[in-house]
């Protein structure tokens, strides 16, 4: 049986498509992401409380934090060019402008908190810090 080598079609495959925009920059040098808005999701529980109505304030607080922690993650490995906007972003950044779509309280005591934010934002100090 006479084998075939598939690696100068795969790797001609995998230049046409780098060649043909797989890129995170439109042709104005603006990522796609710039106009969209991200969500992010987190879950918080407030075990350890006595009080049922504190256990229910810190479930709520913790899945905000969570929530707002997965937001910076997503936000920080969104493409840009050949890098990521948390290179172009202060260390000390935090997200500004997001709102709680949803808040809701489960029976076993867990708080599942939904936050959307615009990247509008983002991308104007990505771009200030890109351009130094």
């Amino acid at each position: 049986m006479k084998s075939r080598n598939f690696t100068m079609p795969y790797v001609f495959f995998l230049c046409l498509l780098s060649f043909l925009g797989c890129t995170s920059l439109n042709q104005d040098n603006t990522p796609y992401w710039k106009s969209e808005t991200i969500r992010s999701t987190g879950f918080g529980s407030g075990s350890g409380m006595d009080n049922p109505g504190q256990q229910k304030l810190m479930a709520q607080r913790a899945a905000k934090i969570n929530a707002i922690n997965s937001l910076v993650l997503q936000i920080k490995n969104l493409p840009v060019g050949d890098s990521k906007a948390g290179n172009y972003l202060p260390p000390e950044w935090q997200p500004k402008g997001f709102v709680e779509e949803s808040v809701a309280h489960q029976s076993d005591g867990v708080c599942i908190t939904t936050l959307t934010m615009p990247l509008e934002e983002v991308w104007q100090i990505v771009n200030k810090n890109l351009q130094k």
